[in-house]
């Protein structure tokens, strides 16, 4: 402000610095995606466009962007534990969906989980496939149990995942181990298709695990055949309109166990397999 630095003798150099401080607050332009920097005597408050918040319009949800017309893309979410760079999908079976980044799975906690996954009845997998496309497969239980689960770094109430040393992991649960029976039609449904095995051998395995492990997970292991349960699990992707293409930190390595007799497998196997691709992202609403 013009006379800023000549008022010191002033009668009126108390109202002239306070007016050149209000002026101050905002040259920093501290309002982030578009907010605007309201100055006032002491401070300054941001007014944030629709579907951002924070004191700096630093952050937002993917159903509150979602709401306010936001394309699909990477956003800046708050969750319960800090702020976390999330993939947005806008467009798929409604949107709203928040896909969790590899890079987030050693800080990002159970609470962070849950409270973005309060639609139990289903998750979005994408896969990613050789020809770098995305598909889609909305997963649900076939057995209904009440929903499917979500952790990260545990599996409380269902099998441990063989690789479970391997690296940070983010777990999908289908159905409890209490509610696996032998000789019992399992598995999922898969945008509307049914993928399952029946249950022979009293394994009570059920779940997808998405590791953060940056080289192929592979031991070596391959008991699908028979069932090909992870062949008609990718056969079912679909491909979205308008397509979206996440980028590669939200897809991981993966591993998918069922049964007794229905599918084990790891990602690192999937491109000599019909329906070939390479990972997995999970989004959750």
């Amino acid at each position: 402000m013009q006379g800023c630095d000549s008022q010191l003798n002033d009668s009126k150099f108390l109202t002239t610095s306070l007016l050149c401080n209000i002026v101050t607050y905002c040259d920093s332009n501290p309002c982030k995606n578009g907010g605007k920097c309201a100055p006032d005597i002491v401070s300054y408050s941001c007014v944030c466009p629709a579907g951002y918040k924070g004191k700096h319009c630093e952050s937002a949800t993917c159903k509150s962007l979602k709401e306010a017309g936001k394309k699909s893309g990477i956003y800046k979410v708050i969750l319960p534990s800090g702020i976390f760079r999330v993939y947005c999908e806008m467009d798929i079976n409604g949107g709203a969906y928040t896909f969790i980044s590899k890079n987030t799975l050693s800080t990002i906690k159970q609470s962070d989980i849950d409270s973005i996954f309060t639609d139990k009845s289903h998750v979005l997998l994408r896969l990613l496939k050789p020809d770098n496309s995305q598909p889609y497969t909305i997963i649900q239980q076939y057995i209904d149990t009440g929903g499917l689960s979500v952790q990260v770094n545990a599996f409380v109430n269902y099998t441990r995942p063989v690789n479970h040393a391997v690296s940070d992991y983010v777990f999908l649960g289908l159905l409890p181990a209490k509610y696996s029976v032998y000789r019992q039609t399992e598995g999922l449904k898969s945008n509307g298709l049914d993928v399952t095995f029946r249950n022979c051998a009293r394994n009570s395995n059920s779940y997808f695990t998405l590791f953060s492990a940056s080289t192929a997970i592979n031991r070596n292991m391959l008991a699908c055949d028979n069932t090909r349960f992870d062949i008609k699990w990718r056969g079912s992707a679909l491909n979205s309109n308008p397509p979206s293409i996440m980028p590669a930190e939200f897809f991981m390595l993966t591993e998918i166990h069922f049964g007794g007799c229905g599918c084990y497998i790891e990602s690192s196997r999937w491109p000599s397999r019909q329906h070939p691709a390479k990972a997995t992202a999970i989004g959750l609403r």
